[in-house]
């Protein structure tokens, strides 16, 4: 995950695994336990969601880019 972009790991039902990334940006809506706190002010979409977290992801695409329209926190990842 880094600023402009956010990558997703998973699991198909067969067994598959994969990797998806998402093009991210202001436009990009985060819903998340005090995201709009951490977001206030501009504040980096990495503020609000973190590596392991469980995400879900609607997107849209443009050419080749997949650009995510809102990420939404579904749990977050266990603390250690």
């Amino acid at each position: 995950m880094s600023a402009s972009s956010l990558s997703i790991e998973g699991s198909s039902g067969g067994g598959a695994k994969f990797t998806q990334t998402f093009v991210i940006d202001a436009k990009t809506h985060v819903v998340a336990r005090g995201a709009s706190k951490s977001l206030a002010g501009g504040g980096p979409i990495t503020n609000a969601v973190g590596k392991g977290d469980h995400v879900d992801v609607a997107f849209e695409e443009s050419g080749t880019t997949l650009h995510a329209t809102e990420v939404r926190v579904m749990s977050k990842a266990p603390t250690k």
